[in-house]
């Protein structure tokens, strides 16, 4: 089983850019821009308005007739209170939602145009599971805006007075590694640990962490009506296995 330490993310929050929105601010390609005075609406949570202002700085020198007013929202209860302004029509123009969410969003937004964004330059712009989350048909209903990432970072000298010329490539390596560097004390306590992992109470990305391992294992997290199978057993090579509880006692 390997490590995948670049690119193995799923996506937190995107950012959903309403297509008609645009054009109507006079973004669209093609033909001549407007040049009306125009206010977009953006809402998303966790960022501060100072982190978005060389995104929108850098838009207003292709656009500087279109101004965006940044609202931060509550993350508690974003969703309750976007679903309300857009039912009232007094939703915001680009806005933000979870990866998960855009089933139930697809008759609430339109798709990129494609004379502005077509499928092949999203396919070849962004990671693979951006376009099972965000198209459909070919269609483009969502953009990542940052993607998290789990990487595995090494001590390159504690790997070398231990004989290990090349950091771990896969998890069995890694388990391997991890008996030459720990070390214990007559009590049986560690001195120093092989790997730092951590757990739930210690490290803030520890159900990340978890899940790529049940990913890697073979897990099918959620069946087709959404109840979880972490906890499901599955027939490989003619044998049963669960491999939701082998990357759990990993």
């Amino acid at each position: 089983m390997k490590i995948k330490n670049k690119k193995q993310s799923k996506f937190k929050i995107i950012s959903i850019f309403l297509g008609l929105a645009f054009l109507a601010a006079g973004c669209g390609g093609g033909g001549t821009a407007s040049k009306e005075p125009v206010v977009l609406t953006f809402w998303k949570t966790f960022e501060d308005s100072q982190n978005m202002q060389p995104l929108f700085e850098a838009y207003r020198k292709i656009r500087p007739n279109v101004q965006i007013k940044y609202v931060k929202k509550n993350v508690e209860n974003y969703e309750e209170d976007l679903l309300e302004a857009l039912a009232s029509g007094t939703g915001p123009d680009i806005f933000s939602i979870h990866n998960s969410w855009l089933p139930k969003y697809l008759d609430k937004i339109t798709p990129a145009p494609k004379d502005i964004f077509n499928f092949r330059e999203f396919k070849d712009s962004f990671v693979d599971v951006a376009v099972s989350d965000f198209t459909k048909e070919e269609e483009i209903y969502g953009v990542p805006m940052s993607v998290d990432s789990l990487a595995l970072y090494y001590n390159k000298d504690l790997l070398g007075t231990e004989g290990i010329a090349t950091p771990p490539k896969t998890w069995d390596e890694l388990s391997e590694d991890v008996q030459k560097i720990v070390r214990s004390d007559n009590r049986g306590y560690f001195t120093r640990s092989g790997v730092a992992l951590g757990g739930n109470t210690n490290i803030n990305r520890a159900a990340d962490i978890i899940y790529l391992l049940m990913l890697q294992q073979g897990v099918v997290p959620f069946g087709d009506y959404g109840y979880p199978n972490f906890a499901k057993g599955v027939q490989k090579d003619g044998n049963y296995t669960n491999p939701g509880e082998q990357a759990l006692s990993f």
